[in-house]
């Protein structure tokens, strides 16, 4: 067994202590590399943050030099909004003195409309005076050559004035802008007296009799091309109109009225819609008021003997609180209706069959309601 040689403690950390100081001073002369490199770097890094800070002062010159802008432009957005409300002022004032003038001027053209109508007016009081004249003055002549009162006064028979289609809508404006109405009974029966009157306007206007627009659905559905195509075969064929009976100036003439009263059906439909929702927003005021109303009184506390006084107040509770049909029953109505309405506006095909043990046989039904 060999003797193995064992160092002491000590001189192992003095081995270890030269050994780093050999790695130090091996290291010294790298490090003084860096730092001369860094030393040549100061001078280069100085001059960057002077062309910075010239830049920076740059920058800050163009700001203050932009924010003066921004200062001037702001000064001169307000002048110009101060021209701008001057000049909407001015403008305002412009439209009204316009609302005005054409106040004005519509109140002149219904004087001259008035104008127009009286003077008509005289003319006939004169041409009936002028005529009057004539007749008395041939009847004393008659009568004095013995042949009696045999003048016909048919010859001076004048025609009542007519107004123009013009003067006629500048009446109804005014009759409408001036007319004055007692209670909403009596403007109601004028509108509805007003509707029976322009019914004479509408050519053969007449209300069908139950059932009679279902047996006229059918030749009523015939195709506005289908009639233009039938009109334009009329006027190239008279064996045909000889035939037929029917002219083109017949079906031309039913086209035209189709296409100038689906207007006037149009405006009515929307004059009674707007009827509806205008009566629809009446009764929501006043009912949203009602609720309010009925809401407050609940919340005031009032003595026993107030619905012996005041017996108006429990009619109302009760009256309110009354139950409205269910929902299920409201939702059936609101279908049925929906499919009458929808019945109504197309026409439907039913198709059947029926297999016999000779022959199949189809049977075909067509309903337009």
């Amino acid at each position: 067994m060999g003797r193995s040689a064992r160092v002491p403690a000590g001189r192992t950390r003095e081995n270890e202590a030269i050994h780093q100081m050999q790695h130090l001073t091996d290291e010294i002369p790298h490090l003084i590399h860096e730092i001369e490199h860094l030393a040549n770097e100061i001078p280069h890094l100085t001059n960057e943050i002077r062309h910075l800070t010239n830049e920076i002062r740059h920058l800050t010159n163009e700001i203050r030099h932009l924010t003066c802008e921004i200062r001037h432009l702001t000064h001169e957005i307000g002048h110009l909004m101060h021209e701008i409300r001057h000049l909407t002022n001015e403008i305002g004032h412009l439209t009204n003195e316009m609302c005005n003038l054409t106040n004005e001027i519509q109140h002149l053209k219904i004087e001259i409309i008035h104008l127009k109508i009286e003077i008509d007016d005289l003319k006939i009081d004169v041409i009936h005076l002028i005529a009057q004249f004539a007749v008395d003055n041939g009847q004393k002549r008659l009568h004095v050559e013995g042949k009696g009162d045999a003048m016909d006064r048919s010859a001076f028979a004048l025609e009542p004035f007519t107004p123009t289609e013009e003067q006629a809508l500048e009446l109804i404006r005014q009759v409408a802008a001036r007319a004055r109405f007692s209670s909403h009974d009596a403007k109601a029966r004028f509108i509805i007296s007003c509707l029976d009157e322009l019914e004479a306007l509408i050519d053969d206007y007449g209300v069908c009799q139950p059932g009679r627009r279902k047996k006229i659905s059918r030749a009523a559905s015939v195709s506005n091309d289908a009639l233009e195509t039938l009109a334009q075969a009329c006027d190239q064929s008279e064996s045909l109109v000889t035939a037929t009976g029917l002219t083109a100036a017949e079906v031309n003439g039913a086209l035209a009225f189709d296409r100038a009263h689906s207007g006037t059906l149009s405006r009515l439909q929307t004059f009674t819609r707007g009827v509806e929702d205008t009566m629809a927003e009446k009764r929501a005021h006043i009912g949203r008021r009602f609720v309010r109303a009925l809401k407050i009184a609940r919340q005031l506390r009032m003595p026993e003997d107030t619905f012996e006084t005041v017996p108006a107040l429990q009619d109302v509770e009760t009256a309110y609180r009354r139950k409205r049909r269910p929902k299920l029953e409201r939702q059936v109505v609101g279908a049925l209706r929906k499919a009458k309405r929808a019945v109504r506006t197309a026409p439907i095909d039913i198709t059947l069959t029926t297999t016999s043990l000779a022959q199949p046989t189809h049977t075909t039904f067509k309903t337009e309601e």
